[in-house]
């Protein structure tokens, strides 16, 4: 398990990647037009079958800030260039705000539509 260290002055804290992975979910949840987490296949047989291995959010901590992939399904009818942008904007405030750590880059991978999906 991958852990975010931010260093204070009265200590330390330790936040989990798992944790930061969490919280970028529930942000790109939150956005209208976001029907679902996606799964990002690691490799080919990732891709194929599908597995619970792979995981929709990765957190890449580098040392001054974090690069965050996010893989969603969207909802049949919305514009996606403002959707990923509304995403990349509510998951970088959400861990910005929570973590207090910068987060450099959000990337957005549109992996599938859904059609027929009712209004959150």
């Amino acid at each position: 398990m991958d852990q975010t260290r931010i260093k204070k002055h009265t200590g330390g804290l330790v936040v989990s990647e798992d944790v930061i992975a969490k919280i970028a979910g529930v942000a790109a949840r939150d956005v209208y037009g976001v029907a679902d987490l996606v799964a990002i296949p690691s490799d080919i047989k990732t891709f194929v079958k599908r597995g619970s291995e792979a995981r929709a959010v990765r957190v890449s901590a580098m040392d001054s800030a974090m690069t965050i992939d996010i893989a969603i399904s969207v909802i049949a009818g919305v514009k996606l260039n403002e959707l990923c942008s509304k995403v990349q904007k509510a998951v970088k405030t959400s861990v910005q705000n929570m973590i207090g750590r910068p987060v450099a880059r959000v990337n957005v991978m549109v992996i599938d539509v859904v059609a027929g999906q009712e209004e959150k």
